[in-house]
């Protein structure tokens, strides 16, 4: 089984990396023959989805989208800027085919400076992952400038939620079947 992190954040500041490598390490304490894989855009470079195809850029592009196909379950965290994920996030996005994430499920984290943008998580980046039809875990992690001092997580009910959602992402690998997720995606139909 292989859990592929995704860090939207194309900064090297890592309050992003660090929340979801928390939720990494749990899933891997949960189920220790885990295989994580860490897709990083602060330092993998994805070419921007223009016309070109992935082994036409001069990049990580097809590398970071072979990672990716490999999962079999997912946390994605993002910064959140202006009321949205990131833009290196969606670029990305928009090049990873559907099936790579069709039926597989999703954990989502997003930081921020404040409270107020605790909605992107469900406005933003959970329609964009119901396009690829993939499962996406009910609960998710959001964390602002005070769950953080000195470069480290000291809340310890936002520790115990990354902690849950890593534990969340093995028990929903094990268990979903096609069957369970219902008709495949319609982006999938095109």
């Amino acid at each position: 089984m292989r859990l592929v992190v995704i860090n939207g954040s194309a900064a090297p500041s890592g309050r992003t990396r660090l929340a979801l490598m928390m939720v990494a390490d749990a899933a891997k304490e949960a189920e220790p023959s885990l295989d994580v894989s860490i897709v990083n855009l602060a330092e993998d470079r994805v070419g921007i989805a223009d016309h070109r195809k992935p082994e036409e850029c001069e990049d990580d592009t097809t590398e970071v989208l072979e990672r990716i196909a490999s999962g079999d379950c997912f946390v994605i965290g993002s910064p959140i800027y202006r009321g949205s994920f990131t833009g290196a996030l969606k670029n990305l996005l928009d090049r990873v085919p559907v099936q790579s994430m069709e039926g597989k499920p999703v954990g989502l984290v997003a930081t921020a400076a404040w409270d107020h943008h605790y909605l992107a998580i469900d406005m933003a980046m959970r329609p964009v992952l119901a396009w690829f039809n993939a499962f996406q875990l009910p609960g998710s992690v959001y964390l602002n400038n005070s769950d953080y001092r000195d470069g480290k997580i000291v809340n310890p009910d936002v520790e115990g939620d990354l902690g849950q959602l890593g534990e969340a992402l093995v028990a929903a690998c094990g268990q979903l079947t096609p069957a369970a997720m219902g008709p495949p995606s319609l982006a999938g139909r095109v």
